[in-house]
């Protein structure tokens, strides 16, 4: 059976027990910041079991793609040596939340293995949970179910404790006990045979039991004291992974001998043109770079791409991992990203976002390998520089922070550095690499600023759970009469406020538009007879309810108090222009670009709007003038801006676009504009494109590897900006005495003049200074029957020190010339050795220790090398210095 009827199979059985069938979410959740990536299928329902919020459907069923990176979800290590773990994988669930309970769910399962699978049930095993601990009573009711209502053999049900049989959602929260299938695949699977003392067994060492369903039972709530009690409704979570049963299905010897897989490894040996032979010696690496391929394509189709930090570093790490292995077969040049491309045609009719994101899939890896490539071709040098300077120093262990340098800065890898170090005799500081790894993570860390609810009291979370969500009228009007429903003061509830107290109201309706989609909050007044409270901002605490954050400038609110509710007209209206024109810039930028290109962030505020998109070059200007156009044109064309609501499906039906990483409920907000722009959006807007007025780009940059920015204003502020460029123009012209069109060549001619000026003076500074060192330079040293000359100018920079080297290097002949100087208080050094002498004496690394008396350093070939420093006060005693250093050289060479 093909892997892709085994998950239609799946999510259709359950489909058939009156669950919905749901979309599975991104990679990752914009409001789960602390979470890496997804690691099963329930990260999405969890406000679900939080009691966070209220499901729409009681049976749910899905297909989840997965990430298990880092912590104790961390299966990278594994990836390649192990049959069945994957860095991506797919999670088959099924949910029910207050519904059914044990025995729909285990008999269900029987069903679909047995029945639907016709798997052998001779071969299949469960283990249900006894409480090593003895707190917890034991799973009599799971193993009484598996015994009377299915047909697996009593001697197939086995006790396990909590490590193996019970489920926790973290230190405290929902959790309970869960019954796991297992099926076993015979002798021939076991890779523990040849120990004597080995006996194969479930939830054993070797791999001849193989664990294929998780069923868990969620009845507990587990407190900070660690003690248990039972939650007011019993949920259940299920999780089966598609790679595993795949394999089980197509009795398969590894997840990687599946259709999941082989087509992939097929195109990593076409690209390499390997033989069988060459496949079975290079095992490991296959299955590296066939994961890896398969995380890639999906972490970019989600909105990730590679960086230093968080979720990029992590893309970025696995990159470069498949990349090394390929090195080791032998590829020199990028070639994941077409391995990449046979996972987007074998996956793309469950995951249709490969198929959009194709070329921002295929650009972005070979723009990575590329980088990575050169970083191992020209990383080499580095790391022995590194271990030259460790071995001068008479140490044998190279400092980590240096290594982590390497592997931050420049992409090096930690083992391949381990591997020379190990071949040079020396060691590594791994756990001093690992504290500067640490550092920068926690940098990430700290720069993901957590959500509203994260830093709520418990008396808070409590008051709200009474509240009703808010009603939010701001699309209709900007000012309603509201209730005020909460009061909040030092994250507590109060009954008042007064003037002066910071605090947050929750009022119900609200026009003030909460901040969010990159949006900034409403600001605005509430106010009653004989009370002022001025909003500066509004924000989301929860999912569905908003408050607004200011004081009181006169007067005192009460909770209960009926109020008015204001919302800054034209500041609205200013967001509103630069919401609207974020969204014909998107549309832009793809007719430009092309359609890779995909919005990873924006901030829209009354004085500016800034959009970042995917996109792997810069910007040219002819394109920047191209996109502007458009914009403006749009504005001109004065095209009615509609919104309308309707279910998330239904949209993605109408091809409106969707930001990956956001968390769309079931009723959604679309906004078009004609036939230019549809997308999914919460924001506030205009009625017709003409209320933007005019739009302009003030700046295009980088922000990260294929990320770019643009930053851009509207309406008056445009209009601004034009004047002031018209006032410039005007008093450049008449500085220059020149006609404003005319402005061009004028400049030109200047620029034309300084450059032949600056010639000018340099070749008349270069024969002062040659004729002040003809004049001043001593008679050549003789070291070990070399010549060598050393002298230091003051006020050359780096262009005339190198001229007069090469000069003094053709007049002595044969010999050495060592020239200082110091310019601003930097040191500038240049060392020449003729050609004859460079089999004795090397350039690049003499003047390496030299800069190192001067505070800095440098290097360079065997006949030419340069080096700078920033203590110009040590080069006098530098220079007293370099006959012993060169007479060292020339005795131990």
């Amino acid at each position: 059976m093909r892997s892709q009827d085994i998950r239609q199979q799946y999510l259709e059985f359950f489909k058939s027990k009156d669950h919905t069938v749901v979309r599975g979410s991104p990679l990752y959740l914009s409001e789960e910041p602390s979470l890496l990536f997804i690691n099963a299928g329930m990260n999405q329902f969890k406000p679900i079991f939080l009691d966070k919020e209220k499901p729409k459907y009681r049976r749910v069923v899905n297909a989840q793609r997965c990430m298990r990176v880092s912590g104790k979800h961390n299966d990278l290590d594994e990836v390649g040596i192990s049959p069945h773990h994957h860095t991506l994988f797919e999670m088959l669930g099924n949910w029910s939340f207050g519904d059914y309970y044990k025995r729909e769910t285990i008999t269900w399962a029987w069903e679909l293995l047995s029945s639907v699978w016709n798997l052998p049930k001779e071969k299949l095993w469960v283990t249900v949970f006894q409480d090593d601990l003895g707190e917890i009573p034991r799973d009599d009711e799971a193993a009484l179910i598996w015994t009377d209502e299915t047909g697996i053999d009593p001697d197939h049900i086995l006790y396990f404790g909590r490590k193996d049989n019970f489920w926790e959602m973290g230190d405290t929260g929902p959790c309970g006990p869960c019954t796991e299938i297992h099926i076993d695949r015979g002798p021939d699977f076991c890779n523990l045979s040849h120990r004597a003392d080995h006996v194969c067994s479930v939830n054993g060492d070797c791999r001849r039991f193989t664990e294929i369903w998780n069923l868990v039972f969620i009845q507990y709530h587990k407190d900070e004291q660690g003690r248990l009690g039972f939650l007011p409704e019993k949920h259940v979570d299920t999780g089966m992974g598609l790679e595993r049963i795949t394999a089980v299905m197509q009795n398969a010897p590894s997840n990687y001998a599946t259709d999941l897989f082989v087509p992939i490894l097929d195109t990593i040996a076409q690209i390499g043109n390997h033989d069988e032979t060459i496949r079975n010696r290079f095992v490991t690496p296959y299955q590296v770079i066939a994961d890896h391929a398969r995380a890639g394509a999906f972490l970019i189709a989600d909105g990730v791409l590679p960086s230093n930090e968080w979720r990029g570093y992590v893309l970025r790490r696995i990159i470069r991992r498949a990349v090394r292995f390929g090195k080791k077969m032998g590829f020199s040049d990028p070639f994941l990203h077409q391995v990449a491309m046979t996972v987007v045609d074998i996956m793309r009719g469950p995951y249709p976002e490969l198929e959009t994101n194709r070329l921002s899939i295929q650009r972005t890896l070979e723009a990575e390998e590329e980088r990575f490539f050169k970083t191992l071709n020209q990383g080499l040098p580095m790391v022995m520089e590194l271990i030259e300077s460790v071995k001068a120093k008479s140490r044998n262990v190279i400092p980590g922070n240096q290594v982590f340098k390497l592997y931050d800065t420049y992409g090096f890898p930690l083992d391949i550095t381990l591997e020379i170090a190990h071949e040079e005799g020396l060691k590594v500081d791994e756990a001093g690499f690992q504290r500067a790894m640490e550092t920068q993570k926690e940098r990430a860390r700290n720069a993901w600023k957590p959500p509203v609810t994260d830093h709520i009291s418990s008396e808070v979370e409590s008051l709200l759970k009474t509240l009703p969500p808010t009603r939010f009228e701001g699309y209709r009007t900007l000012e309603t009469e509201s209730s005020i429903r909460a009061i909040l003061i030092d994250d507590r509830p109060a009954k008042r406020c007064s003037p002066g107290q910071e605090a947050s109201l929750i009022i119900d309706p609200s026009p003030f538009y909460a901040e969010s989609g990159g949006q900034v909050g409403d600001t605005g007044f509430i106010t009653t007879g004989t009370a002022c409270f001025e909003v500066e901002n509004t924000v989301k605490i929860t999912l569905d309810r908003s408050a607004v954050l200011g004081r009181p400038i006169r007067g005192t609110l009460e909770t209960g108090e009926t109020v008015k509710a204001s919302v800054d007209a034209n500041r609205r209206a200013s967001t509103a222009r630069n919401h609207t024109a974020t969204h014909l810039l998107h549309a832009a930028l793809r007719k430009v670009l092309g359609d890779h290109v995909k919005q990873s962030g924006s901030m829209v505020s009354p004085e500016r709007l800034r959009f970042d998109f995917t996109h792997f070059t810069a910007t040219e200007s002819h394109e920047l003038e191209r996109i502007e156009n458009l914009v403006n044109r749009a504005i001109m064309a004065n095209s009615r801006v509609d919104s309308l609501e309707t279910d998330l499906e239904q949209a993605l039906k109408m091809d409106a676009v969707a930001l990956f990483g956001e968390k769309y409920g079931e009723r959604v907000r679309v906004i078009q504009i004609d036939r230019i722009s549809n997308e999914l959006c919460g924001g506030t807007h205009v009625r017709h494109t003409g209320d933007i007025g005019l739009f302009t780009i003030l700046s295009e940059s980088s922000i990260a590897a294929g990320v770019r920015r643009i930053e851009a204003v509207t309406g008056e502020a445009a209009l601004e900006k034009f004047q002031k460029q018209k006032q410039l123009l005007h008093l450049l012209a008449t500085a220059l005495k020149s006609d404003e069109e005319l402005l061009p060549d004028r400049i030109d001619r200047l620029l034309q003049q300084t450059r032949q000026h600056q010639k000018d003076i340099h070749n008349l500074s270069m024969k002062i200074a040659e004729a002040e060192i003809t004049s001043t330079i001593p008679e050549p040293l003789l070291i070990n029957g070399v010549k060598v000359v050393l002298h230091r100018q003051p006020g050359l920079d780096p262009e005339q020190i190198r001229d007069l080297t090469d000069k003094l290097k053709d007049r002595i002949g044969e010999g050495i010339v060592l020239l200082g100087t110091d310019l601003n208080g930097k040191v500038h050094l240049v060392m020449a050795v003729t050609r004859s002498l460079t089999d004795r004496f090397h350039a690049g690394k003499l003047i390496g220790q030299i800069a190192a008396l001067v505070g800095g350093g440098g290097g360079g070939r065997p006949d030419m090398a340069q080096a700078g420093g920033t203590k110009p006060e040590e080069l006098g005693r530098a220079f007293e210095k370099v006959p012993e250093i060169i007479q060292a050289w020339s005795e131990s060479h």
